[in-house]
């Protein structure tokens, strides 16, 4: 990837840890200068704005109207972004926003009402298509590599930290009712790659298993069966409760079948369709260094190109719309067809 000539002057709308490791190595590159923040913590705001050469400004209008940014970074807790974004879209300024988009019904139809007037300049920030071995498996999938795609099965297990050990308790941004849970704030980024792997969805059913942990929004298990418009089929599985930490499944197809885990250390093995038990053959797995800030690196690079956004508010609409879509057809024991985003 080239490294600009031009730095790009960053506004940056929230000071957290998450912006500070995007802006880095972007930073070490000499491809950005941040000049403006704001956090509504001010003290933070001010804090970061003296370690990055930067000035801190007290309200989100001011950093929108500061004609020393290029560019707007917005990552804030996951119920703040849809206001956000809808306050920075009339700026017309390209913007980075950190995922989700939107994590209540409410805010995806106000987000899909802007989008529908032109969104280029938007890049969403979901980072799983970069990450290995799923962009590796996508790669596979698209090459022909095991036919025509038939189905995929995804496994996302996790043991969920005592309350208490996360910063500020039940005051930490995880557990507010408007982060949607995990099912909205953190598997949209599974979501999100099955739609790239695949294309659109256009039907949906679901259980979910909530487990009472002091009033905590967020789900113990997930079962939830999506349907591409190709006709193919997704069986995607959550817990918070499981003994082991990992992303794993398998991709099936017409020709053969991937069988990989996201883990320490990831791996993908093909599996021909034979009767004859194999071994399978082991499927090369990068490294995933750099793979974190990828997309706010394709951001700073498309935008110097003057290309529209590769991850773009549709496509994080969508990663926002099928966990809501899911959580309604738990509520209701239904199979739902899916609007078009």
């Amino acid at each position: 990837m080239g490294i600009t000539t031009m730095k790009t002057r960053i506004g940056l709308w929230g000071c957290g840890n998450r912006t500070q490791v995007l802006v880095k190595a972007a930073l070490q590159q000499e491809r950005i200068a941040v000049t403006r923040c704001f956090d509504l913590d001010g003290q933070r705001a001010a804090a970061l704005a003296r370690t990055l050469g930067a000035a801190a400004v007290d309200s989100a209008q001011a950093l929108l109207e500061a004609p020393d940014v290029d560019a707007l970074l917005i990552s804030l807790f996951p119920g703040a972004h849809a206001a956000a974004l809808l306050q920075a879209l009339p700026s017309g300024k390209p913007i980075y926003i950190e995922k989700p988009v939107a994590t209540s019904w409410e805010d995806y139809e106000r987000l899909r009402a802007a989008a529908a007037h032109g969104a280029d300049h938007v890049h969403v920030g979901l980072a799983h298509r970069y990450c290995q071995p799923f962009a590796t498996i996508t790669s596979l999938v698209k090459s022909g590599k095991i036919g025509r795609l038939i189905g995929v099965t995804v496994n996302w297990v996790s043991w969920l930290r005592p309350v208490e050990s996360y910063p500020g308790g039940m005051d930490n941004w995880r557990f507010r009712p408007d982060t949607g849970g995990e099912l909205v704030q953190h598997f949209c980024h599974a979501f999100d790659w099955l739609r790239d792997l695949g294309g659109d969805f256009t039907h949906v059913s679901a259980l979910c298993n909530h487990l009472d942990r002091q009033g905590v929004p967020i789900e113990n298990t997930w079962d939830i069966l999506l349907r591409y418009r190709s006709g193919a089929q997704v069986n995607f599985h959550s817990s918070m409760n499981n003994p082991r930490n990992s992303e794993l499944g398998w991709v099936e197809g017409t020709e053969g079948s991937l069988e990989w885990e996201w883990s320490a250390p990831s791996h993908i093995r093909f599996f021909p369709n034979t009767h004859v038990k194999q071994a399978g053959e082991s499927i090369p797995v990068p490294g995933e260094e750099g793979s974190y800030t990828q997309g706010f690196d394709l951001f700073l690079e498309r935008l110097a190109k003057g290309r529209p956004q590769d991850i773009s508010l549709r496509d994080g609409l969508w990663a926002s719309l099928i966990p809501l879509m899911a959580r309604r057809a738990a509520q209701t024991g239904a199979c739902l067809v899916m609007p078009d985003v």
